[in-house]
């Protein structure tokens, strides 16, 4: 489907109460903070961004914890940007996405089961906690359920809120982390053109992911390049999924070219 992209408003109910911290390195947690990362006080030196350097470098399964970014104030990580495509197929084995032009396009083309398969599939991945269970079971080779197909799965799908493995935001952790501590009307600033691929400078396609500024919190693409799912269902049947970007939401099969995720990692469990 060629749906044009559209850029998001931020929610700004209470936002702009969390700054963001320094910036400095905690080296126990071993995730990025939401400082800009280019200025070496020491040395007079500047160095690459953090996230722009790890995507240069290529994101895999095997170094994803580099694009990961603690939240002040709050205990989840979230990832700075997009899942890409090159993310996406080292976990997956396949890349589904419509557009494929040049190195760190964010997927597209997933259905919310394909996202919650692949938090699960990376989780396993390092060890971590499975978040996702289908029927009570969290192997995904055992929900009866093929990715990209089209289908989806027949059973309940629950999460573990104690489980530190990798999982999609839910839309108040999402809303939380588009603010990035910050009080304008898009994703880290009044000016959509600045911060957001949208309808009027897209032009009908996805763009690789961290070209545009990020917000407060180092955070990428949070106001236009896909629609991003989230855990959330409208409570009256688990079939039917939000997605942000766009804070509006369809059945969990759904499958556009504009429309991917982000993950996210609870702390301190």
């Amino acid at each position: 489907m060629g749906q044009p992209l559209r850029g998001a408003d931020v929610d700004k109910n209470n936002s702009g109460e969390i700054k963001p911290n320094d910036g400095k390195d905690d080296s126990n947690s071993g995730e990025t903070k939401p400082d800009g990362g280019e200025d070496d006080s020491n040395s007079g030196e500047t160095k690459p961004e953090p996230v722009k350097a790890a995507l240069a470098e290529g994101v895999t399964y095997e170094n994803v914890d580099k694009l990961m970014i603690a939240v002040p104030g709050k205990e989840f990580s979230i990832l700075a940007t997009e899942v890409t495509q090159e993310l996406y197929k080292s976990v997956m084995g396949e890349n589904p996405s419509n557009f494929k032009e040049e190195k760190n396009f964010p997927v597209e083309q997933v259905s919310w089961y394909d996202a919650v398969y692949f938090c699960n599939k990376l989780s396993d991945m390092f060890g971590f906690t499975p978040v996702y269970a289908v029927d009570g079971e969290p192997d995904v080779e055992k929900w009866s359920y093929a990715p990209h197909k089209g289908n989806i799965i027949t059973g309940t799908v629950s999460q573990d809120e104690n489980a530190n493995g990798y999982r999609l935001p839910t839309m108040e952790e999402w809303q939380y982390a588009a603010k990035g501590g910050q009080d304008y009307k898009y994703s880290g600033s009044d000016n959509l053109d600045e911060v957001g691929w949208c309808r009027e400078n897209s032009e009908d396609k996805t763009h690789p992911v961290a070209q545009k500024a990020p917000n407060g919190y180092r955070l990428y693409d949070m106001s236009g390049n896909v629609f991003e799912w989230c855990w959330d269902s409208d409570g009256h049947g688990s079939n039917f999924r939000y997605f942000c970007g766009g804070c509006w939401g369809d059945y969990a099969y759904y499958r556009v070219n504009n429309l991917g995720f982000r993950i996210v990692r609870s702390t301190g469990k």
